[in-house]
C-alpha cells in the first residue's frame, strides 16, 4: 500500500520517515493510511513509533510523517542470529528475544488499553535498534475492541475480512477460515 522515505524536518533540522501511497488515486489506500496515521498517532508508547505529523502530497494524498527507526527487523535476528552478536552484545540470545518479546508485548497491551487490536503482529513489523529499544510498526490493519470517539476505526465484532499475514494469523482466525472452507465445499458439492 505504502512506501516509507526518510526525509528532513527542515524546520527542526531532524530525520523524518515519510509514509505515502505508491498510487494516490485509491481512495480506499488513502483513508487506510488516515486510518493508520490516527491510531499510531493515538498511541503514545516508547515500543511505538511516534508519528510526528500528518500532511497532504502536492497531489494530496495524505503522508504520515513519522520518527526514523533505525534497526534490525526482528526477522532477520531470529532467521540469523550468529550475524547479530553484536546488537546482542554477548547476552544469552534466549534472554535477548524474550526481552524483545516483552517489549513487543508492553505495546501490544498499551494498544489493548487504548481498545486497539493489531492484527499483524509479526516478526516483520518488529525492529530492534543498536541500542536495544524495540519498535512495534504497522498498526495499518488496526481495529478497535470498543468504540472510541476520536479514532473512526471498524470494531473487531464487524469484521469479516481477514487481515494481515496469513502465516501469524490467531489460531482461532484459522480456526474459523477453516469452518468457512468447509461450509463452501459442502455447499459447491
Amino acid at each position: 500500500m505504502g512506501v516509507v522515505r526518510e526525509a528532513e524536518q527542515v524546520v527542526l533540522a531532524r530525520g523524518v520517515a515519510v509514509k505515502q501511497l505508491r498510487h494516490t488515486d485509491d481512495e480506499h489506500a488513502q483513508f487506510a493510511l488516515l486510518q493508520e496515521a490516527l491510531v499510531t498517532g493515538r498511541l503514545e508508547h516508547p515500543n511505538i513509533v511516534p508519528v510526528r505529523t500528518l500532511g497532504r502530497s502536492e497531489e494530496g494524498s495524505p503522508v504520515m510523517v513519522m520518527k526514523v527507526i533505525r534497526g534490525t527487523p526482528w526477522t532477520a535476528v531470529i532467521q540469523r542470529p550468529h550475524e547479530f552478536t553484536e546488537l546482542m552484545d554477548g547476552h544469552d540470545p534466549l534472554a535477548c528475544h524474550l526481552e524483545v518479546l516483552c517489549a513487543v508485548c508492553n505495546a501490544v497491551q498499551f494498544g489493548h488499553s487504548e481498545h486497539v487490536l493489531h492484527r499483524d503482529l509479526k516478526p516483520d513489523s518488529i525492529v530492534i535498534g543498536s541500542f536495544g529499544e524495540v519498535s512495534l510498526l504497522d498498526w495499518g490493519v488496526a481495529v478497535l475492541l470498543e468504540r472510541v470517539a476520536s479514532l473512526p476505526l471498524p470494531l473487531a465484532r464487524d469484521i469479516s475480512r481477514i487481515a494481515g499475514t496469513p502465516a501469524f494469523l490467531a489460531p482461532e482466525v484459522h480456526r474459523l477460515l477453516g469452518r468457512a472452507r468447509r461450509r463452501v465445499a459442502r455447499a459447491a458439492a
